[in-house]
């Protein structure tokens, strides 16, 4: 969609005349940057931002929005969110949104997963254990039920 990118071009230039951002490439993708840092970066007819807290669940929750990691490697670090063209009047709030989390420099580690559930990682439920009892009786019905005796 050639619309989606006129977009994209006229929010990075925006930014690169009013803030301190350098239009360069990521991974052959045309970006914008702040401190050695892309914050958003265009993807065929879609958007990334680079966002945390807030602004990075509010994006996820967008029709056709979905999480992003550029090389593929951390699955589990939703630092990034693909936003359809469907949504392109969002696009210069979460392009702020990203600018000013990519100016405070912040490490993936800082936000990606404590901003989203706002306190540390929660510990795993203890393995449920079943009383002896149940599991002889198990046991029996599978030694019973494979002879054929009932």
């Amino acid at each position: 969609m050639a619309n989606a990118r006129t977009r994209f071009d006229v929010i990075r230039e925006y930014m690169v005349r009013q803030h301190e951002v350098k239009a360069e490439f990521l991974y052959g993708r045309p970006c914008a940057s702040t401190n050695h840092r892309a914050f958003i970066v265009f993807i065929v007819d879609h958007m990334a931002f680079r966002l945390h807290g807030r602004a990075l669940l509010q994006a996820l929750t967008l029709k056709g929005a979905r999480a992003w990691d550029p090389l593929g490697r951390y699955p589990d670090r939703v630092e990034w969110a693909i936003v359809p063209p469907e949504h392109f009047l969002r696009w210069d709030r979460l392009s702020i949104d990203a600018y000013r989390f990519a100016k405070e420099g912040r490490t993936s580690a800082d936000s990606a997963y404590s901003s989203i559930t706002s306190g540390p990682r929660p510990t795993p439920p203890a393995p449920v254990t079943s009383p002896p009892n149940v599991v002889a009786r198990f046991a029996a019905f599978l030694k019973r039920s494979t002879l054929g005796t009932r």
